[in-house]
């Protein structure tokens, strides 16, 4: 089977880096993997070991990466026949040019869905946001195979996709890797904190990190050994250094051992796809509160390792931090029953290989 990825992930650029390591046991699956990353100018080099082939497209403007895009697959097709799979890392703009490049060259059509775009906070986000979930619904028909993941995604397409073409497969988290990691021991690094909240994610607003240290305030008002450590970069990290009780860390590539040393791990976003530190803070041992998104319902059981709360409820926040921190909650240890590495890889390979039945 020969494999054609598009993505935006510069990442795999940068050889020994977990997003190239990622695509190298992709590679190892097939007979050939071309990756065309959609990038800016002098972003790398292309990339040939063995049969991983990755090309950046290195564009002057954003506009023009498409059409790059276009010209590297068309390349690679006369060179590799048209008897390929053609991968997009999202059904948004990468999507649209697959469902082009299948109508163009007749290939095999596989849209990956790792955003809730259905969800209305997405949606009502922004404009570009609204003008993605436009294209998503209209494109999906054309796919001769989604994989999505969580089966919160599933329930939303549903309706426009067989359900025998929907692979649901999670991003890989290595449980038994994080079960080992040792933990970082934030109370001695933070010793004005007794109890220590923590928070890993974008700094942006669809996380509703600022909206969560704004509610929080009044509680840790009255348990002034409570910290909230954040790590993680982005707008709106300047305005978050302006609460006392707030200690922003910067974005950080593992995050585990951090989630280890702390007392309550906190996700507020507004919607998730998946969740991946939902996953790491349920294999970590760690106590979750969490929004209800993504693979929240499939990771935490409410009452037992953690606390699920509605969306954007400061209230419902509240009370679950002080159920938490007062001792109201037994917290357990479960761990989240997720494929080994082989079992993984062994359904990634299902899912590209269903796009050919």
């Amino acid at each position: 089977m020969k494999v054609l990825m598009l993505s935006t992930d510069t990442n795999i650029l940068e050889i020994g880096s977990a997003a190239y390591i990622r695509m190298r046991e992709y590679a190892g699956l097939v007979a050939e993997l071309h990756i065309v990353i959609l990038c800016g100018k002098k972003s790398g080099i292309e990339i040939h070991d063995t049969n991983l082939h990755v090309y950046p497209t290195n564009s002057e403007k954003k506009l023009q990466r498409v059409f790059d895009a276009y010209k590297i697959v068309a390349r690679t097709i006369a060179a590799r026949g048209t008897e390929m799979l053609i991968s997009c890392q999202d059904p948004f703009e990468l999507g649209l040019i697959g469902v082009f490049l299948k109508k163009k060259f007749g290939t095999k059509l596989q849209l990956q869905i790792h955003t809730d775009f259905e969800n209305k906070f997405f949606i009502n986000e922004s404009i570009k946001n609204r003008i993605r979930n436009f294209i998503a619904r209209r494109i999906l028909k054309y796919a001769d195979g989604v994989r999505v993941v969580s089966e919160r995604i599933k329930k939303t397409i549903v309706t426009r996709v067989p359900t025998e073409k929907i692979s649901v497969l999670p991003i890989f988290v290595d449980v038994a890797a994080i079960v080992t990691t040792d933990a970082i021991d934030l109370h001695s690094r933070f010793p004005q904190f007794k109890k220590i909240i923590l928070m890993a994610s974008r700094l942006t607003h669809e996380k509703q990190i600022a909206w969560a240290c704004n509610v929080l305030a009044p509680i840790i008002k009255n348990h002034t050994d409570v910290g909230i450590i954040i790590l993680g970069d982005g707008p709106e990290r300047t305005m978050l250094e302006k609460f006392s009780f707030v200690r922003t860390l910067g974005w950080m590539p593992d995050v585990v051992p951090h989630i280890k040393g702390a007392d309550i791990f906190l996700n507020t976003s507004l919607y998730e796809g998946y969740g991946r530190t939902i996953v790491e803070a349920a294999a970590a041992g760690t106590p979750i509160i969490t929004t209800d998104v993504g693979v929240a319902p499939e990771i935490v059981r409410d009452g037992e390792n953690g606390l699920i709360i509605p969306v954007g409820d400061g209230a419902a926040l509240c009370v679950a931090v002080e159920r938490i921190l007062m001792g109201g909650v037994c917290v357990q240890e479960i761990l989240p029953q997720l494929p080994s590495k082989s079992a993984y890889l062994t359904d990634y390979l299902r899912g590209w290989e269903k796009c050919f039945i």
